[in-house]
Order: C-alpha cells, then structure tokens, then sequence
C-alpha cells in the first residue's frame, strides 16, 4: 500500500498542472461571473485540442525518487552459503559456510544482523527490519 501511495505522490504535480490546463478550457457561468465590462473587444487565439497538452508533457519532468526500503544496496547475506542441515537431540541445526568457514546456527540466531527465523528442509529463512532474506541449500 506505501508503494501505491509514493507512486501517485510522484504523479500528483503533473495531475494538478493536467486539471489546471483542462480548466482554462472551461466555459465560464454567467450567473456566478461578475457583469462584463464594455471594452474593446479580442479574439483569443485557441490552440488545437491536443497540441497544448503535448506541450505541457514536452515540458514535465517526471524524476523518479529513490524508495525509502533501499537502504542497503549490497545482496542480503552476501558469500554465506547453506551446505547442510542437521537435527540433533530435538535442535534443527543449520551448516553455514562464509569465506571458506563452516559454523552452525539455529533459529533465534543472527548472521550478519538477519535473524535466523525458520529452518526449512531446503532452506533458511532470516528476518530484517521487516524483509525477509531466503538462503537455498546449495546442491
């Protein structure tokens, strides 16, 4: 839902120019209007129906902003790698290899600040300020 909400804010200008423009071609009320002025009298010039609002979209930048969920631009758990799962007195133990090094780890614990939350039969589950990270058991 955050994401359809940043995504109309990033329309929302070129909305409001859009409606401006389509309003300049309304005609006005009389009844609500004040009384005209005798004056000398103008032609106004209208453009094509769909030449102003080329126009205006030749004018209008849309720039894309950075989501505020990218915050860590690396791969989650990168270089860890799950070589094996053991289970050993009732604990479902999981073998995580990194740099050449194999260590065990069970659920609850962290890795590299993710929370290790479930373990699977062919993978890991970890948790992280809300993002999931699945680590695959390598084959």
């Amino acid at each position: 839902m955050n994401s359809d909400l940043s995504a109309f804010a990033r329309f929302l200008p070129a909305l409001v120019i859009l409606l401006a423009g389509l309003a300049s071609f309304l005609p006005d009320d009389s009844s609500s209007a004040p009384a005209a002025q005798p004056g000398p009298s103008r032609s106004v010039e209208m453009p094509e129906a769909g030449a102003w609002i080329a126009d205006l979209v030749s004018r209008t930048a849309i720039v894309p902003r950075p989501s505020r969920q990218v915050t860590d631009q690396r791969v989650p758990l990168d270089g860890y790698a799950l070589v094996g799962l053991v289970e050993t007195d009732g604990r479902q133990l999981a073998l995580v290899s990194y740099r050449g090094e194999t260590r065990t780890i069970e659920a609850g614990e962290q890795l590299d600040g993710y929370v290790l939350m479930q373990i699977l039969q062919d993978r890991l589950v970890f948790a992280r300020d809300g993002d999931e990270t699945v680590l695959r058991l390598e084959r």
